[in-house]
């Protein structure tokens, strides 16, 4: 899987808060999304509305977005997503909410702050700076972000979103020689 090919060009001196962790399989309700991710907020409000009206939304609701394709090898229009509520158990849902569970694996959580539309120079500085001398590639998952706090509670530059990339080992390649 090729992760923003285009940033792997780049030079990107930004630095972020990273951590390798483990993710337990995690029960959502989603709506689906396709189409340009800046415009997920759209499935988000009928996520919200629809989990209210099933009697679904917790009192502290765990907001992610599951992203089930890679941006730089996509049309923006055909892009998929998923506007999540985290769930303690996997419960059945009414249309237009769907059950979905992101799979437990190894993820590298990148901590970052500011606004949604300037998170792509954190996807680049992942991709080209802290991947690469990781020790690890990207897993055949999709990844998702947490998202700490909302744009109707603070100001753009207080976003706090946890971008989850999952990984696996790097694998040694053998070269063959005759």
């Amino acid at each position: 899987m090729l992760i923003f090919l285009a940033a792997r060009q780049a030079r990107n001196t930004q630095e972020f808060d990273v951590s390798v962790e483990q993710i337990e399989t995690q029960h959502c309700i989603a709506v689906e999304h396709i189409g340009s991710i800046m415009l997920i907020e759209q499935a988000m409000t009928t996520l919200f509305m629809e989990a209210q009206e099933q009697q679904l939304l917790a009192a502290q609701p765990d907001m992610i977005a599951v992203f089930l394709d890679d941006p730089t090898n996509a049309d923006v229009r055909d892009m998929g997503s998923l506007a999540c509520l985290v769930q303690d158990v996997e419960r059945p849902v009414g249309s237009p909410l769907m059950s979905y569970a992101v799979e437990r694996a190894t993820y590298v959580r990148l901590a970052y702050t500011g606004p949604y539309a300037a998170m792509k120079s954190a996807y680049d500085w992942l991709a080209t700076v802290w991947l690469p001398g990781s020790g690890f590639e990207p897993a055949d998952l999709p990844n998702f972000e947490r998202y700490l706090n909302s744009p109707r509670e603070v100001p753009q530059e207080e976003l706090r979103t946890d971008i989850y990339f999952p990984i696996v080992p790097q694998r040694d390649v053998e070269v063959e020689t005759s």
